[in-house]
């Protein structure tokens, strides 16, 4: 799977990928990376919509759901959601989906997506 890169339209409304890179600080966990990384994304976006008076865009990461992103990232994805998973407390990752710890999931495809590991 090829990471998605935030995109910005130019002056005269080409869109050009951007890259947004960011490192592993020692001692940080993978979970605090991707909130970091979110963060900046947010920063960046906020930025962008008051410099330009535009609407929000998300990166196509943030239009799916946990499911979506499941899908696009194994290739048995039932498979992965089944199998319980010692970095969600040996849960099975279906179980998180619909709970407060979802986000769990989602942070870690998107590390993963980013090379991002902990």
């Amino acid at each position: 799977m090829k990471p998605e890169h935030a995109t910005t339209p130019n002056e005269s409304g080409e869109v050009k990928p951007e890259r947004l890179t960011i490192r592993l600080r020692p001692g940080e966990s993978t979970e605090e990376t991707v909130q970091r990384f979110r963060r900046l994304l947010e920063r960046k976006k906020a930025r962008e919509r008051d410099s330009a008076g535009t609407t929000d865009v998300l990166v196509p990461f943030e239009q799916q759901t946990t499911l979506q992103m499941v899908k696009e990232y194994f290739a048995d994805p039932d498979a992965w959601l089944d199998h319980p998973n010692p970095v969600f407390g040996g849960r099975a990752p279906r179980s998180l989906i619909g709970t407060a710890d979802e986000p769990m999931i989602r942070n870690r495809l998107i590390a993963a997506n980013f090379g991002l590991f902990g």
